[in-house]
């Protein structure tokens, strides 16, 4: 685990003010600090792999390993900084130095910075200069299915003041970047003074997900909480869950009570809890703009897998028809939730809808990979690849995802 450190004022050296820590653990839960990194300024040994420039401040590392990349550079990492002073007077700032304003006072030569490391420890700036610039203080990176590593931070987009919305940036060879763009931005529907601190976007069997961290900037708020959102098929992101609070902040008096930042991409099925999803997060105890009594701590939060949203019946039961499915291939699997309910699924033809094999009622469930036997003439076993669609019918129960077997995704 790579997270961030604050020190300032602690050591003489300002680069060593905000740092990158380094932690490992066998297990996920259970976490050790090696003392291998860089020594401190007074000669201490220490768990720090990387520091900060010496200008401004090192914020929001993201690091990913990327088997596929040469051995001196399968670590890649992504945070804001400054550049040096030496770097500044040699190579100059490749972004304009943009007005100050309310909230923010820009410094020549911020922004994003890319590195490598063959062992994750000791490493190598590719680039003196930043591949964004300005007001992208909060990031987090991926590598998404088709290759390319794509980088979500916040972005200001208003002239008169520091206001928080979605941008990113993306690459095919971690050194050249696409100029950034704002991919999301709060509405109308949102309550006054909504803002997006930042968004962890990962591909997720399929589909393209964002833990968005959401501000909640009006005067008797401002903490940063987690809602999901998510990119269609047209390249658009959007919100998701019905804006619902996936990952909320603590209660009062709680080490999370002010704030939640996730990391850049969940553990799915992690070894030791195959049926989760861990969300490794940094939390505040105090609300985000409460200097005067702030810490800052490492938590993880369980969902179950694919539980970032589901559909739901309560006491009235519920019908469900899916879309036209080209590619079912194989016996239907489905992660679904129904200790007191029931749930049944239903296989339409996809041209006149009419009922071609049907499951058993079931009761009592709760499976996240749960095999569903067919009874009829004509199932995916038999006619593999038909266009079909799925009807469920639910009672008191929560359907996750399902997936034919032999499927290239799952919904």
């Amino acid at each position: 685990m790579w997270y961030q450190i604050y020190a300032r004022g602690r050591y003489d050296d300002p680069r060593f003010d905000s740092a990158i820590g380094y932690a490992e653990s066998a297990d996920g839960r259970v976490w050790t600090k090696p003392t291998t990194g860089l020594a401190t300024p007074r000669g201490e040994p220490s768990n720090i792999v990387a520091t900060c420039r010496g200008r401004g401040q090192l914020l929001s590392p993201a690091v990913l390993l990327d088997p596929q990349a040469a051995p001196e550079a399968r670590y890649r990492l992504l945070n804001w900084d400054a550049m040096s002073e030496a770097d500044l007077a040699a190579h100059g700032d490749p972004f304009p130095l943009p007005a100050r304003k309310q909230g923010w006072q820009p410094m020549a030569g911020e922004g994003l910075f890319t590195a490598t490391s063959p062992d994750g420890l000791s490493w190598r700036a590719c680039q003196p200069q930043p591949i964004v610039g300005g007001e992208v203080d909060a990031s987090a990176m991926s590598r998404q299915e088709d290759g390319r590593y794509a980088a979500y931070f916040k972005i200001g987009v208003r002239e008169e003041r520091h206001f928080r919305v979605v941008g990113r940036t993306r690459s095919s060879d971690f050194r050249t970047w696409e100029p950034a763009k704002v991919i999301l931005r709060p509405d109308w529907r949102d309550p006054e003074g909504t803002e997006f601190y930042g968004m962890s976007g990962f591909d997720y069997f399929g589909t393209r997900l964002g833990l968005l961290w959401v501000y909640r900037n009006s005067p008797d708020d401002k903490r940063v909480e987690v809602e999901l959102a998510a990119e269609g098929t047209d390249g658009n992101w959007q919100r998701a869950a019905d804006r619902r609070t996936i990952l909320p902040v603590g209660g009062a008096g709680s080490w999370d009570a002010g704030s939640i930042y996730p990391a850049s991409v969940p553990v799915v099925a992690p070894a030791t809890d195959p049926d989760a999803i861990w969300i490794y997060y940094g939390g505040v105890n105090v609300r985000h703009d409460d200097g005067r009594y702030r810490e800052n701590a490492i938590g993880r939060a369980r969902l179950r897998l694919d539980g970032f949203a589901c559909l739901a019946a309560g006491y009235m039961p519920g019908e469900l028809v899916t879309a036209v499915l080209p590619d079912a291939v194989g016996g239907l699997r489905m992660n679904v939730r129904a200790p007191h309910g029931s749930l049944q699924a239903l296989l339409l033809d996809a041209e006149d809808s009419r009922v071609i094999a049907e499951s058993a009622v079931l009761g009592g469930i709760d499976d996240t990979d749960l095999a569903l036997s067919w009874t009829g003439p004509d199932t995916p076993e038999v006619s593999p690849g038909r266009p079909v669609r799925l009807l469920f019918r639910l009672h008191k129960a929560e359907l996750y995802s399902f997936r034919f077997a032999a499927s290239r995704s799952s919904v």
